[in-house]
């Protein structure tokens, strides 16, 4: 059985605000959200994690992934270099066509 994917919440972040580049919404909260656009109009949300070297375990990961709508295996080849943002917008579009 293959170990579930863990991330530190700096990586994470990087490669979200790198690749997905979300308008960021600031709120009270200690997480910022991220509103991701696609042609025009708000389809998802992310929250930003903090820059800390905190492990998200693959339940975190699985709820982001969801938020983003997209599959986990799809988010940790975003995290892993494995997909581009490019990538990430092509199935975004794909799976909302589908939904």
């Amino acid at each position: 059985m293959p170990a579930e994917p863990t991330y530190t919440e700096k990586c994470i972040r990087n490669k979200i605000l790198n690749k997905v580049n979300p308008v960021i919404k600031h709120g009270r909260a200690s997480h910022n959200m991220g509103i991701i656009m696609l042609n025009g109009k708000k389809v998802a949300k992310v929250k930003i994690p903090n820059s800390h070297q905190k492990e998200w375990k693959s339940k975190q990961l699985k709820k982001m992934a969801e938020n983003m709508k997209i599959p986990l295996s799809f988010l940790c080849g975003l995290i892993d270099c494995n997909k581009t943002g490019s990538d990430y917008y092509t199935k975004l579009e794909q799976n909302i066509e589908d939904a």
